[in-house]
């Protein structure tokens, strides 16, 4: 449900603006993830973020292909050293 209402704001900027690109973005140390007992005891946290950051993208796609659009994407993390491109 969350990223069918993302997406289609994704959508509604591609229409109204012609985005050619979108970032997605994630941060470390994040209190969502921690809420939900993530990353759990022994995973690596660089790894959940890249895995969310590329199956947001999938899905990103997914969405905009069945509505007739393509987009190039960019995927990032963030922490407080800095912002780091991940991915692709």
């Amino acid at each position: 449900i969350i990223i069918n209402f993302l997406a289609g704001q994704v959508e509604k900027s591609i229409k109204l603006h012609r985005t050619p690109l979108v970032i997605l973005m994630v941060h470390r140390k994040c209190g969502a993830y921690e809420e939900l007992g993530l990353p759990a005891k022994g995973q690596d946290e660089t790894e959940l973020l890249m895995s969310d950051l590329e199956e947001a993208d999938i899905e990103l796609a997914g969405y905009l292909a069945k509505k007739g659009y393509r987009v190039k994407t960019k995927r990032y993390i963030a922490d407080f050293d800095g912002l780091w491109e991940v991915g692709q």
